[in-house]
Protein backbone atom coordinates (compact mmCIF):
# COMPACT_ATOMS: atom_id res chain seq x y z
CA UNK A 1 0.00 0.00 0.00
CA UNK A 2 1.27 3.48 -1.14
CA UNK A 3 2.20 6.20 1.70
CA UNK A 4 -0.08 8.48 0.09
CA UNK A 5 -3.17 5.75 0.17
CA UNK A 6 -2.01 4.96 3.81
CA UNK A 7 -2.61 8.39 4.87
CA UNK A 8 -6.09 8.49 2.93
CA UNK A 9 -6.58 5.55 5.83
CA UNK A 10 -5.37 6.80 8.87
CA UNK A 11 -7.08 10.42 7.84
CA UNK A 12 -10.26 7.97 8.56
CA UNK A 13 -9.54 6.57 11.92
CA UNK A 14 -10.36 7.59 15.35
CA UNK A 15 -7.28 7.27 17.24
CA UNK A 16 -6.68 5.99 21.03
CA UNK A 17 -4.27 5.37 23.42
CA UNK A 18 -4.11 1.47 23.01
CA UNK A 19 -1.39 -0.86 24.29
CA UNK A 20 -1.70 -2.49 20.60
CA UNK A 21 -0.43 0.82 19.16
CA UNK A 22 2.05 0.45 16.57
CA UNK A 23 4.12 3.16 14.40
CA UNK A 24 2.58 4.39 11.27
CA UNK A 25 4.90 2.62 8.99
CA UNK A 26 4.91 -0.82 10.54
CA UNK A 27 0.83 -0.38 10.68
CA UNK A 28 0.95 -0.19 6.77
CA UNK A 29 3.20 -2.40 6.36
CA UNK A 30 0.95 -4.84 7.65
CA UNK A 31 -2.15 -3.21 6.10
CA UNK A 32 -0.63 -3.97 2.86
CA UNK A 33 -0.22 -7.67 3.90
CA UNK A 34 -3.59 -7.76 5.06
CA UNK A 35 -4.86 -6.16 1.62
CA UNK A 36 -3.12 -8.31 -0.26
CA UNK A 37 -4.94 -11.20 1.65
CA UNK A 38 -7.97 -10.22 0.69
CA UNK A 39 -7.30 -9.35 -2.85
CA UNK A 40 -5.35 -12.53 -3.80
CA UNK A 41 -7.92 -14.95 -1.32
CA UNK A 42 -4.47 -15.53 -0.10
CA UNK A 43 -2.92 -16.47 3.36
CA UNK A 44 -1.34 -13.71 5.36
CA UNK A 45 1.88 -16.05 5.75
CA UNK A 46 2.33 -15.54 1.92
CA UNK A 47 2.32 -12.16 1.72
CA UNK A 48 5.16 -10.40 -0.56
CA UNK A 49 7.65 -8.71 1.59
CA UNK A 50 7.33 -5.27 0.86
CA UNK A 51 10.83 -3.86 -0.60
CA UNK A 52 11.52 -1.21 2.60
CA UNK A 53 11.65 -3.99 5.09
CA UNK A 54 14.11 -6.61 2.87
CA UNK A 55 17.47 -4.12 3.68
CA UNK A 56 16.07 -3.49 7.56
CA UNK A 57 16.30 -6.65 9.46
CA UNK A 58 14.31 -4.57 12.70
CA UNK A 59 12.19 -3.63 10.24
CA UNK A 60 11.52 -6.85 8.70
CA UNK A 61 11.06 -8.53 12.05
CA UNK A 62 8.61 -6.22 13.02
CA UNK A 63 6.45 -6.96 9.62
CA UNK A 64 6.27 -10.26 9.98
CA UNK A 65 4.99 -10.01 13.47
CA UNK A 66 2.67 -7.26 12.55
CA UNK A 67 1.50 -8.98 8.90
CA UNK A 68 -0.32 -12.09 11.45
CA UNK A 69 -0.81 -9.78 14.70
CA UNK A 70 -2.91 -7.04 12.66
CA UNK A 71 -4.41 -9.70 10.47
CA UNK A 72 -5.90 -11.59 13.25
CA UNK A 73 -6.85 -8.09 15.09
CA UNK A 74 -8.69 -7.30 11.41
CA UNK A 75 -10.12 -10.67 11.44
CA UNK A 76 -11.43 -10.59 15.00
CA UNK A 77 -13.24 -7.33 14.56
CA UNK A 78 -12.82 -6.56 18.62
CA UNK A 79 -10.28 -4.12 18.64
CA UNK A 80 -11.88 -0.23 17.89
CA UNK A 81 -8.95 0.91 15.70
CA UNK A 82 -9.29 -2.29 13.83
CA UNK A 83 -13.25 -2.55 13.85
CA UNK A 84 -12.75 0.91 11.73
CA UNK A 85 -9.79 0.02 9.76
CA UNK A 86 -11.30 -3.24 8.73
CA UNK A 87 -14.02 -2.15 6.06
CA UNK A 88 -11.61 0.74 4.84
CA UNK A 89 -8.96 -1.92 4.02
CA UNK A 90 -11.67 -4.15 2.48
CA UNK A 91 -13.32 -1.10 0.15
CA UNK A 92 -9.34 -0.76 -1.11
CA UNK A 93 -8.95 -4.52 -1.45
CA UNK A 94 -11.83 -4.57 -3.52
CA UNK A 95 -11.17 -1.73 -5.90
CA UNK A 96 -7.56 -2.60 -5.87
CA UNK A 97 -9.01 -5.95 -7.75
CA UNK A 98 -11.40 -4.16 -10.10
CA UNK A 99 -8.64 -2.24 -11.09
CA UNK A 100 -6.20 -4.89 -11.46
CA UNK A 101 -9.04 -6.91 -13.27
CA UNK A 102 -10.34 -3.96 -15.96
CA UNK A 103 -6.77 -3.32 -16.89
CA UNK A 104 -6.09 -7.29 -17.21
CA UNK A 105 -9.36 -7.34 -19.63
CA UNK A 106 -8.05 -4.35 -21.49
CA UNK A 107 -5.17 -5.57 -22.19
CA UNK A 108 -6.09 -8.61 -23.25
CA UNK A 109 -9.13 -7.10 -25.31
CA UNK A 110 -6.34 -5.13 -27.50
CA UNK A 111 -4.51 -8.01 -27.85
CA UNK A 112 -7.18 -10.15 -29.25
CA UNK A 113 -8.39 -7.38 -31.94
CA UNK A 114 -4.74 -7.35 -32.85
CA UNK A 115 -4.73 -11.01 -34.02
Amino acid sequence: MPPDAWREVAEQLERQPSPRYISENRARLAATAYVWTQATCGETQFAPQPSESCNNAELDTAWSQDRFSIGQWLRQNKVPLYQQMKPILDAYAEQLGHDIDTEHSTGQLARSLAN
